[in-house]
């Protein structure tokens, strides 16, 4: 008996075992939601003014929600985001005269089609400070972390600016 009798037999077990090795499926990682969502600036005024007033040239804005989120990012992710302590809109004291502002987040597009994303600092209903970041009309959100208002365009992520009171003015740090 040689064992050269099964040389054959042994190439094609060979050959199936390597094929269907090669064969499985290789998932990849996906992008995090937060960088692939868009929303779409389907408003003529925001809290009931005028959109001239935070942009001379926006022809559409909106301000972000949860339900936003809804539909177009997993249940899962949404519950996430729910529990964390990233919110769309804030209240706190940035300028230390003991009345809250109200800041806000939402994405715009300008009448030549540009867009972009949107922080709106509120002082008893009126808007004091806009702040925008042209580009996609993506996520963003607010942290306040250690007393300090954050504005993220992300989660998971070191990408943020701090708003910041100068005493006279707000910007971002």
């Amino acid at each position: 008996m040689s064992i050269f009798r099964y040389l054959p037999q042994c190439f094609i077990l060979a050959l199936f075992l390597a094929v269907s090795g090669c064969s499985k499926s290789v998932t990849y990682p996906q992008v995090a939601w937060w960088y692939d969502i868009e929303f779409e600036a389907d408003q003529t005024n925001i809290r009931g003014l005028d959109l001239n007033i935070f942009g001379k040239d926006w022809s559409r804005a909106k301000l972000l929600s949860a339900d936003d989120l809804k539909g177009k990012i997993t249940q899962r992710s949404l519950q996430t985001f729910l529990e964390s302590d990233f919110r769309f809109e804030n209240k706190m004291d940035l300028n230390s005269d003991s009345h809250m502002e109200d800041i806000v987040v939402g994405v715009y597009e300008k009448e030549n089609s540009a867009k972009g994303k949107f922080l709106a600092i509120f002082k008893d209903a009126v808007p004091i400070a806009v702040m925008e970041a042209e580009g996609a009309a993506g996520f963003s959100a607010l942290l306040i972390h250690q007393n300090r208002l954050r504005w993220y365009h992300c989660l998971e992520c070191g990408d943020f600016e701090t708003i910041v009171w100068t005493g006279t003015n707000y910007f971002l740090e």
